[in-house]
């Protein structure tokens, strides 16, 4: 029972260290994990924004490339795969594993050849 305690809070502590954000307009948007609340949509990790907006976050990732750019250089680095092209400079692509979409996410925006890199986030729509 002892190990199973302090097993426990070495986990949670790690865990509650673990810092989660996403950049907006170049500020850091910090995002606090919450229990997952939809069984409806597998894989799908929950996040809680400062003003109490609930996300989900999955394996996929919206980037904005600047004027001309070929997204196919960053695949490799960033193992990740287009999925679809939105509009002209604009992509939907998909990270094997959606623990590593806001990383992944982050680590594309800090691209000097990108306009924004986010998760596709998903939103509970609520009914009259």
């Amino acid at each position: 029972m002892k190990k199973f305690i302090l097993i426990t809070s070495i986990i949670g502590t790690i865990y509650a260290q673990e810092s989660f954000f996403y950049s907006l307009d170049s500020k850091k948007e910090i995002l606090t994990p919450v229990q997952n609340i939809s069984r409806d949509i597998p894989n799908v990790r929950y996040f809680k924004t400062k003003d109490d907006v609930i996300l989900g976050v999955s394996n996929k990732i919206i980037v904005k490339t600047k004027q001309g750019f070929d997204i196919t250089k960053l695949e490799q680095k960033y193992s990740f795969k287009t999925l679809k092209k939105i509009s002209k400079d604009m992509y939907l692509i998909e990270v094997k594993d959606n623990s590593l979409t806001l990383d992944t996410a982050n680590s594309i925006d800090e691209n000097d050849e990108i306009e924004f890199a986010h998760p596709d986030f998903i939103r509970k729509t609520l009914r009259r």
